[in-house]
């Protein structure tokens, strides 16, 4: 996770929103969507990490991944 920076944390407030007061720990940090397939021996076998949180790993990469153990 990363927090945005404090211009952006302003711009957010701005707007109505603070990231942190989403957040249980009230941080402003921002997850990095992430999807993990694992195999039976707790080995990973994909990964697929975005910073940009509005990124989203597509469902027919994840099957993929899947149907690849």
């Amino acid at each position: 996770m990363t927090a945005p920076s404090s211009e952006a944390q302003e711009a957010h407030t701005g707007l109505g929103f603070a990231v942190k007061d989403s957040n249980a720990d009230d941080t402003p940090a921002i997850p990095y969507p992430t999807v993990l397939v694992i195999d039976p021996d707790q080995t990973v076998c994909f990964a697929d990490i975005h910073v940009d949180y509005t990124t989203r790993t597509e469902t027919a990469e994840i099957l993929a991944a899947v149907d690849d153990l």
